[in-house]
């Protein structure tokens, strides 16, 4: 990307992608039920829960990954990015039970495990070197609640700063929202 620079807002993309994108859209007929959606985007106006909705929705498929391709095009050119990113799940201790699930585990179990701070991030280290991203999920601790996971996320990032943390699922979060 040589000659660009990049801010917060731009995130690496090249400063002029908001016109070229405009110029993309402009190149191609678009069916009646995506047209308005293409207008915004023309516009540079962003899109609604509802505008979301009719893309999901919409029966071209190949419309839509077209609608996508020319933001990508527009914002990168040719280049494609890839993280590199490692799963650490801190327990598979879980209150849930659920009845498809070969993860979870009784605290009782013998194969039980609940990693403390220190042990997690003993764990990472063994990557931190080759990734740029940890995933992180796990069991619904019946004894944690969000003080564990505030500890284990700043102390991640302040032993790991370039590492990005994707963590917490929909569940887990519900789960903490009950025990904290």
């Amino acid at each position: 990307m040589t000659g660009w620079n990049s801010t917060m807002e731009l995130a690496g993309s090249d400063p002029d992608w908001k016109s070229k994108f405009s110029e993309l859209l402009s190149q191609n007929q678009w069916s009646q039920e995506i047209s308005p959606i293409v207008e915004k985007l023309k516009n540079g106006e962003r899109l609604n829960l509802n505008d979301g909705l009719k893309l999901f929705e919409h029966n071209n498929l190949f419309e839509v990954g077209m609608l996508a391709n020319y933001s990508k095009k527009s914002r990168y050119g040719d280049y494609v990015f890839f993280n590199s990113n490692v799963h650490i799940n801190q327990t598979n201790v879980c209150v849930l039970s659920c009845k498809f699930c070969a993860f979870s585990r009784t605290k009782r179990s013998k194969d039980a495990y609940s990693l403390s701070v220190v042990q997690y991030l003993e764990e990472l280290e063994k990557y931190a070197s080759r990734i740029d991203e940890v995933h992180s999920v796990g069991g619904l601790h019946p004894d944690w609640d969000v003080e564990y996971y505030c500890e284990l996320f700043s102390s991640i990032k302040e032993r790991f700063p370039s590492i990005s943390i994707k963590a917490l699922t929909a569940v887990e979060i519900k789960h903490l929202c009950k025990t904290s």
